[in-house]
């Protein structure tokens, strides 16, 4: 038995399958802990990788801009490390949007493709 998708991933799916459309370079970022066992004993996590970094990562042709794509469904909120993150790619002009569903997405993104496309 297939085991129902929550949506968030579902949305994940959605939204990589749209860019790849475009033509746009774009994957799924996890971001899972890693388990650290010290002499047969568990002794905490740590992390896999950057902390904080969008659920979907693309480079939008032809400059290769980044763009990060953090979605955030239902009551879920962004994490003082995701802001972070935010924040700092942001500086040097890459951007992320965070979106709730697909119509935020296709708004939000629809928007930046068309501002950038006219650089």
């Amino acid at each position: 038995m297939k085991r129902k998708q929550s949506k968030t991933n579902e949305l994940t799916i959605r939204i990589i399958e749209y860019l790849y459309t475009l033509g746009i370079f774009a994957w799924r970022q996890n971001t899972l802990p890693v388990p650290m066992v010290r002499e047969g004993v568990f002794s905490g996590f740590r992390p896999a990788a950057k902390s904080g970094v969008p659920d979907i990562c693309a480079i939008l042709p032809p400059r290769g801009r980044y763009v990060g794509i953090e979605i955030k469904t239902g009551k879920d909120s962004l994490r003082p490390e995701q802001i972070g993150f935010h924040s700092s790619v942001g500086k040097v002009g890459a951007v992320v949007l965070v979106v709730k569903d697909w119509d935020d997405f296709l708004k939000q993104f629809t928007q930046l493709y068309t501002e950038l496309s006219t650089l």
